[in-house]
């Protein structure tokens, strides 16, 4: 797997390391072999694309020394010293995000927690819910109780709490914020042309302003707009 340059999207490094803490915003970008790359807008498609890459950097020993599971694991404990010491990492959703036609922004449906936090988060909010969830009475072939509801907030709760949380987010020298994002390469059946799933081909931390934004790079919003 090599991280490779689709038309103005580069995945080169900056000249400036951002300095990085615990829980950062996501963007997917998703195109055919050979050919560019687009911003993943969807929660649907957002959720699959992120269980890849957190099933890389929480996987097996075989997988995170394996290909795209390698470069991904490298890449984040390289940049993320809470994921070095503690190589656990977790997703935390916004359904609400998704590209906003009518502000031209485009807010993160996704979010990466990672090392102690992943893992405090996990034992405060994600045990309870699925213990809630299992606990629960079933109707109409959903789960429900009043227990499981409160879990569920506290969940939603304190997922926002912490990836809004201006002193978890990753910053450069300069106090610029940093938002990770991927690229994933559509991977079709030879015969059927049909959608077997999604190669990870590049991962990359910028800058959520300025310039150098990959939404401004590939002409989607203006610099200003951010």
């Amino acid at each position: 797997m090599q991280i490779q340059a689709i038309n103005n999207f580069t995945l080169q490094h900056q000249e400036k390391r951002p300095q990085f803490k615990k829980a950062y915003p996501v963007v997917h970008w998703v195109g055919e072999a050979k050919g560019s790359y687009y911003p993943v807008v969807s929660s649907e498609l957002t959720e699959k694309l992120q269980r890849i890459l957190v099933g890389f950097l929480n996987g097996s020993r075989r997988l995170k020394q394996n290909g795209a599971g390698k470069k991904a694991v490298e890449y984040i404990a390289s940049e993320d010293k809470d994921y070095s010491k503690t190589d656990i990492a977790r997703s935390y959703y916004d359904k609400m995000g998704g590209f906003d036609k009518f502000k031209k922004k485009f807010l993160p449906l996704a979010y990466l927690i990672t090392g102690g936090d992943a893992y405090l988060f996990n034992q405060k909010f994600g045990k309870p819910l699925g213990k809630a969830k299992a606990n629960a009475m079933e109707r109409d072939g959903r789960r429900e109780s009043a227990e499981l509801q409160i879990a569920r907030s506290n969940y939603n709760i304190g997922g926002w709490t912490m990836v809004n949380d201006p002193t978890k987010r990753k910053y450069d020298d300069n106090g610029n914020e940093y938002a990770l994002h991927t690229m994933f390469e559509i991977v079709r059946g030879k015969k059927s042309g049909k959608i077997k799933g999604f190669n990870l081909v590049g991962i990359k931390f910028c800058p959520e302003k300025g310039p150098d934004n990959p939404f401004v790079r590939t002409g989607y919003l203006r610099a200003e707009d951010l």
